[in-house]
């Protein structure tokens, strides 16, 4: 499992002390420095890397079951042709059929109705349509 943009590393160093085999990433050096530091705190045996999500196949390598990209920081890529590469370059990590999970909020919409939960929302990649398992009236829609 890939953690792209890991920042502080303590998601991949959760993921590998649950049992999995987890690698991060982030575009930072400062924060995969602190990454490190805080894998060897926790005694967890972590690769880090330090790639734009572009690069990402090339320097943490491919064959992931899963590539998660959480705390918001997709929408750091500023251009369509910058999340095109993104993107491809975070599919390009994973084997066939492996899942990508993008965590994105919106946080004008959380100021304004100060939501308990969000809902998970669906969508299509490549032409395929993915859903939601989260009822609408146990989550208000982000």
């Amino acid at each position: 499992m890939l953690d792209a943009a890991c920042g502080t590393g303590w998601h991949t160093i959760a993921l590998a002390q649950a049992g999995y085999q987890a690698a991060g990433a982030d575009i930072s050096a400062a924060m995969i420095g602190r990454a490190r530091q805080n894998a060897g705190a926790q005694g967890a045996a972590v690769e880090f890397h330090e790639a734009s999500f572009d690069a990402l196949p090339h320097v943490a390598g491919v064959g992931f079951d899963a590539l998660l990209c959480l705390g918001n920081s997709l929408v750091h890529v500023l251009t369509e042709d910058d999340l095109k590469r993104s993107l491809a370059g975070m599919a390009a990590c994973l084997r066939p059929g492996g899942l990508l999970v993008l965590h994105n909020l919106n946080y004008d919409r959380r100021m304004v109705h100060k939501p308990r939960w969000f809902q998970v929302n669906s969508g299509s990649w490549t032409g395929r349509r993915r859903s939601s398992g989260a009822s609408p009236t146990t989550a208000m829609p982000a």
